[in-house]
């Protein structure tokens, strides 16, 4: 009997072969061939089909979506990089999505178009070392401006209204929800940061309904892994497209994402002081300026948000290697690799959104 993958390939073949005229009327009255290769996923299942033509190759990935009781992602992503392929990025050179070619109801699926292999990801891995020329440093300071900028296009073009009021127990709930930040009084963190962590915590309440947020869609998974250099341009793929959510949001998990980048030492030269410092403020310095947002408030969220993320990667890493192994390899790795990895980043964003919260006026 046939495994699972071994069904969907070849369900798929079969629909894409049916359906390849609608998909590319160029292979009209050519003979193809499509191969396809399961690649997993941590949320949604992915597959990766190449169809085979007779002067043309073109890959495209079916990814098959979790259903949840209140969210559809399938139904979600499809619709929105509809949206952004059509109205938004089709008229920019540079910034791309990737072209949305079907959707299936039945199981919670859709098949986007390939936007090239070059993942920024590995490209940092691979090019963000100590030992770096001059040469890499430009483009790797060239990519990071450049997601920073696709973040804007995407955040300006889908805002909504003219935002929502900043509300404590929304955000503080948005790290509870997957786990409780005083955890982190388990760990080698000094209980200075942690002390100054709480009291930053405790005065988010003075700016309850004070301050509105510009919200916009939601990528949900911002980070250099979702970001593509290939074709001349910077495509990003994964975006969930939820509406009406905080442009920190995707803000945050990106910095932190690049503070974290490299935390099982894969390469033993990677440079964080330079991830972690130089293209941190290169991404936001890129974002602020397309973006012309007041430069204080923006700064305060933005290290808000930071921290939030930071809270959220280590607390995960930490249950994941503990998961696999056990807790107290888990509480090894944590104290001995996290806390080193992002102390620093985290104690600077806390101290900056203190920082920007004593610049804050109201009108």
């Amino acid at each position: 009997m046939p495994s699972k993958n071994t069904y969907i390939i070849e369900k798929y073949k079969s629909i894409i072969l049916n359906n390849i005229i609608n998909y590319y009327p160029e292979f009209t009255g050519h003979n193809v061939d499509i191969n396809g290769e399961p690649l997993g996923g941590q949320f949604a299942n992915t597959f990766k089909f190449t169809i085979i033509g007779a002067s043309d190759c073109k890959i495209l990935y079916l990814k098959l979506c979790p259903l949840y009781e209140r969210l559809d992602p399938a139904k979600l992503e499809f619709q929105t990089l509809k949206v952004l392929f059509n109205d938004v990025f089709s008229k920019q050179p540079v910034y791309a999505v990737a072209r949305p070619i079907d959707y299936f109801s039945d199981d919670n699926a859709y098949i986007q178009e390939s936007v090239g292999e070059n993942n920024l990801r590995e490209f940092l891995l691979k090019n963000n070392s100590v030992f770096a020329s001059n040469r890499q440093i430009r483009d790797i300071q060239f990519f990071i401006s450049g997601s920073a900028k696709w973040l804007s296009i995407f955040h300006s073009n889908t805002l909504a209204g003219n935002g929502e009021f900043f509300v404590s127990d929304e955000y503080l709930s948005g790290i509870e929800g997957e786990f409780d930040h005083r955890a982190l009084r388990k760990f080698n963190f000094s209980k200075e940061l942690l002390d100054q962590m709480d009291s930053l915590f405790e005065m988010l309440r003075f700016f309850d309904q004070k301050i509105k947020i510009p919200c916009a869609k939601w990528h949900w998974d911002y980070t250099p892994g979702h970001v593509y250099i290939d074709k001349c341009k910077i495509s990003v793929i994964d975006i969930l497209g939820k509406d009406n959510v905080p442009i920190y949001e995707d803000i945050g998990h990106f910095l932190a994402s690049l503070t974290c980048i490299n935390n099982l030492p894969r390469y033993l030269f990677f440079s964080h002081k330079r991830s972690q410092g130089l293209l941190c403020d290169d991404f936001v310095k890129n974002y602020l300026h397309e973006s012309k947002l007041e430069e204080n408030e923006a700064m305060f969220f933005i290290n808000l948000y930071k921290v939030k993320y930071l809270i959220i990667y280590f607390l995960d890493q930490y249950n994941q290697v503990s998961a696999r192994a056990n807790k107290h390899v888990g509480l090894l790795f944590a104290n001995y690799r996290l806390v080193r990895l992002i102390n620093r980043s985290l104690t600077k964003s806390v101290r900056d959104a203190v920082f920007y919260k004593d610049k804050l006026t109201f009108s």
